[in-house]
């Protein structure tokens, strides 16, 4: 009995158990102007860990990708392979949507032809980047924000952030874009632009 209490310990406390993991699922809630449930995709990373993640969408059919950090699923999500997950979103919210990646330094790309969007890159030295259907918001630590000039919802957080445009319209467009998002954005008015930080160097 005792030899088998120990192997117990030892199991658990063994390199080979399985490590934790962030959670791709579909949440259901009210829409609070409408009251009817919506259906929103969430991926949550697990703490501790340093996430890469993308995401896509073709037929109403989410994938999500977490290159740096295995994942897992839940409700209304299936795991593809370690780092990817599909969920099908049959009544979508506003923000089709919500990717939380924590703590540590982690990168989110989300491309510009996706459905509406929110990233919530928490603490940590983020990048975050976006197109015109996407919210970023960077939370705590110094970050790296980069949208398209048409971003929904930005906001800044606390830390040494830098805002950049995602343009292929020129020098003068993107720093109109990031003046812009200066003045409208939350807690980015004293944000500097990446334009002002090559200035800098």
């Amino acid at each position: 009995m005792r030899q088998i209490v120990l192997l117990t310990a030892v199991l658990a406390l063994s390199p080979c158990a399985p490590a934790s993991a962030g959670t791709a699922e579909l949440a259901t809630f009210k829409d609070k102007l409408t009251g009817k449930p919506v259906t929103q995709v969430r991926y949550t990373a697990a703490d501790g860990e340093a996430n890469d993640v993308t995401a896509s969408v073709v037929a109403g059919v989410w994938g999500i990708r977490d290159a740096s950090a295995p994942m897992k699923a839940a409700t209304g999500c299936a795991i593809v392979d370690e780092h990817t997950a599909r969920c099908i979103n049959p009544t979508p919210a506003y923000y089709q949507l919500y990717v939380a990646t924590g703590d540590l330094v982690d990168t989110v790309t989300i491309p510009a032809q996706l459905p509406n969007v929110l990233v919530d890159g928490g603490a940590g030295n983020d990048v975050l980047r976006g197109g015109p259907r996407v919210g970023l918001s960077g939370g705590a630590g110094n970050d790296l924000i980069e949208f398209d000039g048409a971003a929904l919802d930005l906001f800044c957080g606390a830390g040494d952030d830098l805002l950049g445009a995602l343009s292929t319209g020129g020098p003068v467009l993107v720093e109109s874009a990031v003046r812009t998002a200066r003045a409208s954005a939350s807690g980015c008015s004293s944000c500097r632009s990446t334009h002002d930080a090559r200035a800098a160097r």
